[in-house]
Formats: structure tokens, sequence, C-alpha cells
């Protein structure tokens, strides 16, 4: 069974198993019924993975991925991008804390690492996600432009009319895709 917004968080808390990708998310969008139980997943990581790697032709392996904020929307992201073996992924977000607790609770792996805003501020990254609610409010994460590498791809995950945010707030390097 599919599961949307508002009832992913409803539907993780009635599952009896949680597979490793819904308990990193906290959410669930899938159940599956088997044998009088109820195991949850969450498949939307996957979709952003195959979205990127699928329909805009960029893979991951090996490049250097900076996932802005650690809420729902990157917690349910981490482990779909860790499995396609990037060099690095860098989550950043405002507090600290919170990204830190995302990598901790996601294994601690080698190439995944929280920082603050400022710490990425010199750093050059392949594929820049926007998983902040900063969209929702016609704004952009406090992200220096540099950090787009030459041909970086920019995601957005915010979409439909409240995700109009100015073109002139933030201008990427030269070939960055916005």
């Amino acid at each position: 069974m599919n599961v949307t917004t508002p009832f992913k968080v409803e539907a993780f808390a009635l599952a009896d198993e949680k597979l490793p990708r819904a308990q990193l998310a906290g959410a669930a969008n899938a159940l599956k019924f088997e044998g009088g139980r109820i195991v949850a997943d969450n498949f939307d990581g996957v979709g952003l993975v195959n979205d990127i790697q699928r329909n805009l032709g960029v893979a991951l392996a090996t490049k250097r991925v900076l996932m802005l904020g650690a809420g729902g929307a990157a917690r349910g992201a981490v482990l779909p991008f860790l499995a396609q073996s990037p060099a690095e992924l860098t989550i950043v977000n405002r507090d600290l804390d919170k990204a830190r607790t995302l990598v901790r609770e996601a294994g601690s792996p080698q190439n995944l690492r929280a920082v603050g805003y400022r710490d990425v501020a010199d750093e050059v990254f392949d594929v820049v996600v926007n998983a902040t609610s900063a969209s929702l409010r016609g704004e952009l994460p406090p992200i220096a432009p540099r950090v787009f590498g030459d041909d970086a791809l920019a995601y957005e995950l915010v979409y439909g009319k409240a995700s109009s945010v100015s073109s002139s707030l933030c201008t990427p390097a030269p070939g960055a895709v916005m």
C-alpha cells in the first residue's frame, strides 16, 4: 500500500517491522501486509536517486554530494545515496547536532559527514540537493554559490507554486545546472 503525506509518520508507527530506510527516515510511504504483520519501507530516497541518475543522467558513484538539511527528506535520502557509492556525502544543517545525529543513525560510514554551512563555504561539490524547507518560504539556504562545481547538478526537492525563488539570490558556478 502506498502512503502519502501527511500520513507517513502515522503509517510508520503502525508497522510491526520497519525496514532500514523507513527507520532512518522515521516515516513510511509503503506498507506491506504479510502474515498478519505490517512491514514499513520508505522509497522517497530511492525515487530521488532514480530521478538524478536515470532521468537527469548524473551518476552518483565517486561524486561529492552535498545534502542541505537534515530533516525528513534528507533522512529518507541518505541510505539510497550511500548505496550509490559517492566519494562523499556531506550533510549540512544549521543545527549541527541534528546533522551529526543523522550520520550516527546511518551507521557513520567513512564517506558520510555532518558539518555546518560555514564549514563547506570553500568546498566544491558535484551534486547539491536542497532538502531544506527554505524554498517553501521563498528563501534559499545560506550556501555560498562557489560550492557548485563546474557542471554541478543543483536539485531542489520542493516543487509547486510555493517554490518560486528568485534566481538572483544565488548564482551557481558557470555550467551548473539549476
